[in-house]
């Protein structure tokens, strides 16, 4: 069992699934390599592997595979602090979780335990100083609301502190890392234009609804995103296999706005109120996911554009690069019991410059919290449920007191926001 020192832990990170200052220690065993982050781990696989889970209340996870370089995440966002064992066919690793890192690790061969072994410890993050001109910071909020809103009723939540994160990992992200084919025209545009430039105009949106209007006639005259993608953006796309977006513009066009919302919602509507927010509507350009994303390629192909980690994900890397965040709520569906919603909220809170916008009405009676709220929420891909909630937690950022605060916001409520 070799303990890997702090350098080599940066190193490991940088390479796979951490960010380097995230990274408090990391160990390397036979089967895995164990990366261990503020409140979360990550358990990588050095060869094809199959292993069990067993957690601190006896619970078993069933029979995990993964591939060489694959990995699974484990945090106590979800979990209870105590004993996880990682059982392969050739070894057993045990690691016990404190609530604050993990704190013991060790190897069982067979019937005999090996001695523990400490982490290593890396060097503390440092915050970067703040720089002049920047907008201001949660701490220079003083307003008992979290949201700034418009006239009229207000919600009484105080504002939390930012978390003390570098972005050095989105910019080294700013586009895909994927080896090309050897023929170059045979390279997909998703691949050679940077994500923060999977944007549509307000314009070509609006192009958008009047195809859609055109096609959905009779009792159908109302779709949901969903159907909008299945029956007409993939159709469109899928010669081309690229996004709508980029469809439309070969060459990109640099976000200004990120959108976030649900899918179940109607489409005109969730068009309409866009449109009604801004007044430069037409030109202005947004990133949202089901134009910007590819919507015709295969899970595995997608999964490679993605990324290895939702922090280099072209989700977090157009929230970092676009001046608004918008949260269009909807009437049809509860925007917040969709883990991806959750995750893109938490990243404009500790990654956004600029403002943080709400549009939209919730449905009525939505809950603030509760079981499939928030923290509890899920998704559609059951392996990003660990990675997300994942994702959360190395911000530090209390997920459920921001969904909370977004529901019960005013429509036009805004808060400015700023990374350093």
């Amino acid at each position: 069992f070799v303990p890997v020192d702090g350098e080599l832990a940066r190193s490991l990170a940088s390479v796979r699934v951490f960010p380097a200052h995230f990274v408090t220690a990391a160990m390397q065993s036979q089967d895995f390599d164990f990366q261990v982050g503020r409140g979360v781990g990550f358990v990588e696989a050095r060869r094809d592997v199959q292993f069990d889970i067993t957690y601190p209340d006896g619970s078993k996870s069933g029979q995990v595979t993964r591939k060489a370089g694959a990995y699974a995440s484990v945090g106590w966002m979800g979990f209870r602090p105590g004993v996880y064992t990682f059982e392969t066919a050739s070894q057993k690793v045990t690691i016990e979780l404190d609530g604050q890192a993990w704190r013991d690790l060790r190897v069982v061969q067979t019937a005999r335990e090996t001695n523990p072994t400490r982490f290593n410890d890396a060097p503390p993050m440092q915050r970067r100083p703040q720089q002049a001109g920047r907008g201001r910071s949660y701490q220079d909020i003083q307003q008992p609301c979290l949201f700034e809103p418009p006239p009229g009723p207000s919600c009484a939540y105080p504002p939390q502190p930012r978390p003390q994160l570098s972005r050095q990992h989105a910019q080294a992200g700013a586009s895909p890392v994927l080896v090309p084919p050897s023929d170059p025209a045979e390279i997909n545009p998703m691949k050679l234009i940077p994500p923060a430039r999977w944007g549509i105009t307000g314009k070509q949106l609006m192009g958008l609804a009047d195809l859609v209007e055109q096609k959905f006639t009779g009792s159908n005259d109302n779709p949901t995103v969903y159907q909008v993608v299945d029956e007409l953006i993939k159709p469109l796309c899928r010669e081309k296999r690229v996004s709508y977006a980029v469809l439309l513009n070969p060459k990109g066009k640099k976000c200004t706005t990120f959108v976030t919302h649900a899918w179940l919602e109607s489409f005109l509507e969730f068009v309409d109120d866009i449109a009604n927010h801004f007044s430069d509507f037409e030109t202005r350009v947004f990133w949202i996911c089901f134009v910007a994303n590819p919507q015709t390629w295969p899970p595995e192909e997608l999964s490679v554009l993605l990324g290895p980690s939702a922090l280099q994900s072209p989700f977090a890397i157009a929230i970092q690069q676009c001046d608004v965040f918008l949260i269009v709520r909807n009437r049809s569906k509860n925007m917040y019991t969709r883990l991806w919603c959750v995750t893109e909220l938490v990243l404009a809170h500790a990654y956004a410059d600029g403002t943080i916008e709400i549009i939209g009405n919730m449905p009525p009676r939505a809950k603030s919290a509760g079981v499939d709220i928030g923290m509890s929420a899920t998704c559609s891909v059951a392996s990003d449920i660990a990675l997300l909630r994942a994702t959360i937690a190395m911000t530090g950022l209390d997920a459920d007191a921001l969904v909370a605060a977004v529901i019960q916001a005013p429509r036009g409520s805004k808060l400015r926001v700023s990374s350093e």
